[in-house]
């Protein structure tokens, strides 16, 4: 039998759906006057039926050093640039987890999934 004759499921007919959820932004900056110089580490958390297909799923920042002035605040600018696939919405994204060095200095969780609806009257 030759291959793609259609017999025993086609890839065309035997695939899901499937939808794609891009998330970009920033790690910006924060405040912890006490240390002199901190990396982010970050890492986005998620249901099993997401997959990470373009992008990182965890990083680390550069390393930064406190600012000099009053606000004594480390800022990283840090881009954010990942895509997600899924056949179901369930288990979205739900957040970047990031820490300061490894032995936790502080924790964020930011949530990312924005759900886009038909509004009409």
């Amino acid at each position: 039998m030759a291959a793609g004759s259609g017999e025993g499921g086609d890839a065309a007919t035997t695939t899901s759906a499937c939808f794609l959820m891009m998330v970009t932004g920033q790690i910006e900056s924060a405040k912890f006057p006490e240390f002199d110089s901190l990396y982010c580490k970050y890492s986005f958390v998620h249901g099993q039926d997401w997959s990470v297909i373009l992008g990182l799923e965890e990083g680390v920042s550069q390393l930064c050093r406190k600012s000099d002035d009053e606000r004594q605040q480390f800022v990283w600018n840090f881009p954010l640039d990942t895509t997600f696939k899924s056949t179901n919405p369930h288990g979205c994204t739900s957040g970047v987890r990031a820490g300061l060095l490894d032995c936790s200095r502080g924790a964020s969780d930011c949530a990312e999934c924005v759900w886009v609806g038909l509004v009409g009257p």
